[in-house]
């Protein structure tokens, strides 16, 4: 059974522009404020009581805004206890309450009854049509649906084979170990048979060390399609110096390294970083650095001030926070 889709660790942000009905601005000021700047405003908070979604909180919580916070975890699944998490918020007197994506069309009536009191509605999701208007969402790519969506894009290849190796080069962080599990559930939800090999890189010596196993084993792919993924541009072309110096020349099939590119959506492969554990690192803090953004986008919003790049898609307020289109390569001997 396909798995529900979990947002996970809010360690997640860089803005891409990519609604196509919308009236696009640089700025869009909400219609309505729903806290003073004079006076701390009251964050309410709904989301499933699970560890990935208590981390992405963990990141709003830890920006130091100036507002208050109240949490209502509900039993993931039950709609109705999610329901009753909203009413309780409200009737807390909290100025906003930022709810996770899961079964938003079966919530409209309880969000216009929250605009009704003065309650702004903040979705962490993709826009949902036929929502009421006024509503803010931050739609959200996080290092697992990054691994999601990389297993789709390796299925979208019609040179995979149900025997392939999937190799996944990760950075031996959180960021790593999150687009991980996002591989791995997406290859299970793919019903793969194939053989999935991994290796948590930190340092130069993780990288050479995997390599120089995997080449010695003769496991490079040379006798067949194999596929490399990371979500780490700075990984992936230090793999592929390592292939071309086996032999290796770019080809149209082969053994496919992919990756996305770094959040900025900027096909950055070459960093001044002296070593590969401090490039690592600088990907990532770039990463960390974008949701500083995404945060203070929550305040633009209750305080009714202009909200840069903003979307307006049938009157709700939608900003697109995703990573770059990425890029595939193949080599063979």
């Amino acid at each position: 059974m396909k798995k529900v889709k979990r947002a996970v660790v809010g360690l997640f942000m860089a803005f891409v522009m990519c609604f196509g009905m919308f009236v696009g601005v640089a700025q869009v000021a909400p219609s309505s404020a729903y806290a003073s700047v004079l006076d701390q405003a009251t964050v309410g908070v709904s989301v499933p009581d699970n560890e990935e979604y208590s981390e992405i909180m963990d990141c709003f919580y830890q920006a130091n805004l100036d507002v208050g916070w109240v949490i209502f975890s509900y039993e993931e699944g039950d709609l109705q206890d999610q329901v009753d998490s909203i009413y309780n918020l409200i009737h807390a007197g909290v100025d906003a309450i930022i709810v996770d994506e899961n079964n938003v069309p079966a919530l409209f009536s309880v969000f216009q009854d929250a605009m009704e009191e003065g309650v702004g509605i903040i979705v962490l999701g993709d826009y949902v049509p036929g929502c009421p208007e006024g509503v803010l969402f931050l739609s959200i790519d996080t290092y697992y649906d990054l691994g999601i969506n990389h297993v789709n894009w390796v299925y979208g290849d019609t040179s995979m084979t149900g025997n392939a190796t999937v190799y996944i080069f990760y950075h031996n962080e959180l960021n790593g170990s999150f687009y991980r599990k996002g591989i791995l559930d997406g290859l299970e939800d793919h019903n793969f048979s194939g053989t999935i090999k991994m290796a948590a890189i930190d340092t130069r010596q993780d990288l050479d060390a995997a390599l120089n196993n995997w080449f010695g084993n003769g496991d490079d792919g040379a006798s067949s399609i194999n596929e490399i993924v990371t979500h780490s541009s700075i990984l992936a072309e230090d793999i592929l110096q390592r292939y071309y110096l086996e032999g290796y020349t770019d080809a149209d099939s082969g053994t496919g390294i992919r990756a996305f590119s770094t959040p900025s959506g900027e096909n950055q492969t070459r960093s001044a970083a002296p070593s590969l554990e401090e490039a690592l690192d600088e990907e990532y803090e770039r990463y960390l650095d974008a949701i500083e953004e995404a945060v203070y986008t929550v305040i633009d919003f209750l305080n009714g001030g202009g909200i840069s790049g903003v979307q307006i898609i049938n009157g709700c307020y939608v900003l697109s926070c995703g990573f770059g289109p990425g890029y595939a390569r193949y080599v063979s001997r």
